[in-house]
């Protein structure tokens, strides 16, 4: 069975169309306006190879979308300069793609982040200000270990604040290229047990 067409293109897109204008059942011109007004294959070049040399051909076929017409006998070196031209353009607007497409992952990821961080900044704040608050209002009715446990209690949340602040600045160091780094061996058994502790250490207490 004789493939047609844009029954190829659907099975393997290519990276550029060579394009005659005079072909069997679907000629030139409708293959081009279907190709270009496909979303899927619309950035393929086409470049029209055919002995029709009128001016209404060449027209018609830039109406349709053609990218480039060259009329037969076609010179080879030429042909091979303008495809290595076409596909030099369309390696340099997909790697603009991928990189407009690479920062807008990064920009939602950086959306994402500030949110998580304006959450963990929130509760050792809420802490303090909890803590803070009934300290001035039980003031004159508190114990000495109950006006210390407020104090205690907004000191761990300030530290933990502190610590959340400078992880931003060393982001911040980071990205910019200005971060230091000083590597050592350390045991990282008591890190699960220190994330539980600052968490439930920033609850305010009633």
């Amino acid at each position: 069975m004789v493939r047609q067409p844009l029954d190829t293109l659907a099975f393997d897109p290519p990276d550029i169309i060579l394009l005659d204008l005079v072909m069997p059942g679907l000629d030139g011109f409708e293959v081009c306006r279907r190709i270009k007004a496909s979303a899927q294959w619309q950035s393929i070049p086409v470049i029209v190879l055919t002995g029709l040399d009128e001016a209404e051909s060449y027209v018609q076929a830039i109406d349709y979308g053609v990218d480039d017409f060259m009329t037969k006998p076609v010179n080879n070196a030429i042909l091979l300069a303008r495809v290595r031209n076409y596909l030099r353009k369309k390696r340099a607007e997909e790697g603009l793609r991928a990189a407009k497409d690479a920062a807008e992952t990064a920009n939602r990821a950086k959306s994402q982040f500030l949110a998580n961080m304006s959450h963990e900044l929130r509760t050792p704040l809420h802490a303090i200000l909890s803590c803070a608050g009934f300290g001035i209002r039980r003031i004159d009715m508190s114990s000495l270990t109950k006006l210390r446990n407020y104090f205690t209690q907004i000191d761990r949340s300030g530290r933990t604040l502190l610590a959340l602040l400078n992880d931003l600045l060393d982001l911040a160091k980071l990205e910019s290229g200005k971060m230091s780094f000083s590597f050592e061996t350390t045991n990282l058994d008591h890190i699960p047990s220190d994330l539980v502790v600052r968490r439930f250490n920033a609850a305010p207490i009633t």
